[in-house]
């Protein structure tokens, strides 16, 4: 298996966080429920390994890359910087790239890609971005996209995906749209909450440099439809731009006695 970079992002929305916007795991499998609550020794040891998940996934290296986008006068000019940001983070949607993501309490959007190639092992998605937290404002997917009517222009291979075919890219803000969901069965935020985090998303001081921010139910059809039109055309993409050789793998694994853990309680044995 080759493997490839796992690239992490952390973004610092500005609060404060609606109080509406909150959203407590949910136990449906017994290792979960013990994990979140440290319940006995196996339940400790589910929980630090999750946390191990995250630090090595969110932890600081030579490699990470920060900054600031700094404030302006013109409240339009500070919008469209930080929504430049946020589009360079997600690589502006090139090649239908879906993320998963989870917002904090406290405001802060983790989020990483997501797709067969991309595969944590054992442990939820969701909790794993949430670093094990018992509750959260909310979590799903999302992806960035070209709003219609902005084609855009080919800027040249994805540097990060080297064997990629071109694609239409715009340098404008203002063409794209982000599409987030509720997408999450860890958490599970419930379909009520989405104008809420559409309204806290859309705002001038987070994504309102965007074209447009758009909630959307994770059961909803016409969501189900985009999101395998983005998933087949990602994978006949990169298909189309592979040079021999099986596709990049990333694989965050954990360590052969954890599984056990969590067979030993989904089989009734732990304590």
């Amino acid at each position: 298996m080759t493997t490839a970079s796992f690239i992490a992002n952390r973004l610092q929305l500005t609060g404060p966080v609606p109080t509406s916007l909150r959203c407590r795991y949910v136990g449906y499998r017994p290792f979960i429920e013990r994990m979140f609550t440290k319940k006995g020794i196996k339940g400790r040891l589910l929980h630090r390994a999750l946390h191990d998940q995250y630090a090595t996934i969110y932890g600081y290296e030579k490699d990470t890359e920060w900054g600031v986008v700094k404030p302006s006068d013109d409240d339009e000019d500070t919008g469209r910087a930080f929504a430049e940001k946020f589009l360079q983070m997600t690589s502006f949607g090139t090649q239908r790239r879906i993320f998963t993501y989870v917002i904090t309490l406290d405001g802060e959007m983790r989020f990483t890609e997501t797709g067969e190639e991309f595969t944590i092992e054992l442990l939820s998605k969701h909790s794993m971005h949430a670093d094990g937290a018992k509750e959260i404002a909310h979590s799903g997917e999302f992806f960035v996209r070209l709003m219609e009517g902005h084609k855009g222009e080919l800027r040249g291979k994805d540097e990060g995906n080297p064997g990629v075919i071109d694609e239409p890219r715009s340098e404008n803000p203002k063409h794209y749209e982000l599409v987030i969901d509720n997408d999450s069965g860890t958490y599970r935020p419930r379909k009520e909450l989405l104008p809420t985090l559409e309204e806290f998303l859309a705002s001038d001081d987070n994504f309102g440099g965007l074209g447009r921010v758009l909630t959307m139910d994770c059961f909803d059809e016409t969501l189900k439809k985009w999101k395998k039109e983005q998933s087949e055309i990602k994978s006949r993409a990169r298909e189309k731009g592979k040079k021999g050789g099986p596709p990049k793998m990333v694989q965050v694994r954990s360590d052969s006695s954890m599984s056990s853990v969590v067979r030993s309680i989904e089989n009734g044995n732990g304590r």
